[in-house]
């Protein structure tokens, strides 16, 4: 039985959180490298920062644009 529904529905919001640990020293690899300088061009990733947005895709099922 419930008692603190309050809580119970805290904890239904936030059961689809998730929280990542990232040294400070992957998050400036992550970081885009630089632009193109065009208007319109992507940016250049760094290696590191593709292949953990292809394990995010991995594990949580998703589609590259949802990340």
């Amino acid at each position: 039985m419930i008692s603190n529904w309050k809580q119970y529905n805290q904890e239904l919001v936030n059961r689809g959180s998730v929280t990542f640990w990232i040294n400070i020293a992957i998050i400036k690899v992550l970081h885009s490298l630089k632009h193109h300088g065009y208007r319109g061009c992507g940016f250049i990733f760094s290696d590191t920062a593709i292949e953990t947005a292809l394990m995010v895709k991995d594990i949580f099922k998703l589609p590259l644009r949802e990340l």
